[in-house]
């Protein structure tokens, strides 16, 4: 028997962080939603990339359980990791996507 699978575009403004608002000027791509169920809806966190800087950036927000985001709880989530190394590269401090190595 093989699984159902379904997907879901989603085209929704609360989906960006307040403190990002400025970065949506021109192309946004919102892409690599990662999914954990949380009381009846789910905590997403997901890549966003401006066209403004490029800059790879990382947000979080609540579901419901429709799959729609929560109004006021996108938060910009790469904005506050901190390093306990000192050594770390500067890119690495704000560039959050895959690394070739």
């Amino acid at each position: 028997m093989n699984p159902k699978v379904e997907f879901k575009a989603v085209d929704n403004a609360n989906l960006i962080p307040q403190n990002w608002s400025q970065l949506t000027q021109g192309s946004l791509n919102i892409f690599n939603m990662a999914l954990i169920s949380v009381d009846s809806g789910y905590l997403a966190a997901y890549r966003f990339v401006s066209g403004v800087d490029r800059i790879r950036r990382i947000a979080v927000c609540l579901l419901d359980e429709h799959f729609e985001p929560v109004a006021g709880s996108a938060r910009a989530l790469s904005d506050e990791i901190e390093f306990a190394q000192t050594d770390v590269p500067e890119q690495s401090k704000i560039w959050f996507a895959d690394q070739a190595f």
